[in-house]
């Protein structure tokens, strides 16, 4: 088995997931119109492959990078979007670092002459998930459950009163897991949108549950999905649109001839 290849996704996309679909790292990938795909990896598993991401990096994402004051977060950024690229160069059959990115009002990424093709990247910890569909907008959120010491105090600045309300009727032991779910929801949908935080987060009411609710401001054409990747990490995808078919696969990289795929 040469470069990388998508498994089976053993993550819960609104309760099962549909479709699973496999890439591997020397053929180009179809997506249809209505089709989400999500991918998910873990850091440690590329960590052969530091070199060969840094050098498809462009000089915006290699000045970003060197911004960063500690060593491990200039790694996890230069994997995060290393993988990017590889990723999204196999639906647009191309080298990962022909790919020329650009940024919206707020921040929001594309891809130049992308054919339509559109993307979302969230990356926490340990993990990094990244979702591709081709001509609707979406937006991903990943998060490790981890303690917070502010986590209530954020719920009564960002959360809207009902998603307040049902956090508050939770015991201590579920709140955590609540917090997440909430959080993930919320920043996968302004991400969505393209508006990031100048989107009040306490202007739309997501759901703790499964499937997801979403209601309040600029929510009518969207759907959000519950992201549970495991390994201790809770996510959200959200997609302006009610009828999508969702599928994915974990990523694994194989390093040995992981070079010749990135820089030829």
């Amino acid at each position: 088995m040469t470069g990388w290849v998508g498994n089976p996704l053993p993550i819960s996309l609104q309760g099962q997931l549909g479709v699973s679909c496999c890439l591997a790292s020397d053929k180009a990938v179809f997506l249809e119109r209505n089709s989400v795909h999500v991918w998910f990896a873990t850091f440690s598993s590329m960590s052969p492959a530091l070199e060969c991401f840094t050098r498809t990096l462009d000089s915006t994402e290699s000045l970003r990078m060197s911004r960063f004051v500690y060593e491990h977060l200039r790694v996890r950024f230069a994997r995060a979007h290393g993988l990017l690229r590889l990723l999204l160069s196999r639906y647009l059959d191309c080298c990962p670092g022909e790919l020329v990115f650009s940024q919206g009002s707020h921040g929001k990424p594309s891809i130049v002459n992308a054919k339509g093709l559109t993307f979302s990247l969230s990356h926490s910890a340990d993990g990094v998930a990244i979702a591709v569909a081709r001509e609707i907008d979406i937006g991903i959120d990943i998060e490790e459950i981890q303690p917070i010491e502010d986590r209530d105090d954020l719920v009564e600045r960002f959360f809207s009163p009902a998603e307040f309300s049902c956090y508050n009727q939770l015991s201590p032991a579920q709140q955590e897991t609540a917090f997440f779910r909430l959080w993930t929801r919320k920043e996968a949908f302004v991400k969505g949108l393209g508006l990031g935080l100048s989107h009040p987060l306490d202007s739309f009411t997501v759901g703790v549950d499964v499937p997801v609710s979403l209601a309040g401001r600029d929510t009518s054409q969207w759907s959000l999905h519950h992201l549970d990747p495991g390994s201790g990490f809770v996510g959200a995808l959200a997609v302006r649109s009610h009828e999508v078919s969702l599928s994915g696969g974990t990523l694994q990289l194989f390093p040995k001839n992981l070079s010749g795929i990135l820089i030829s």
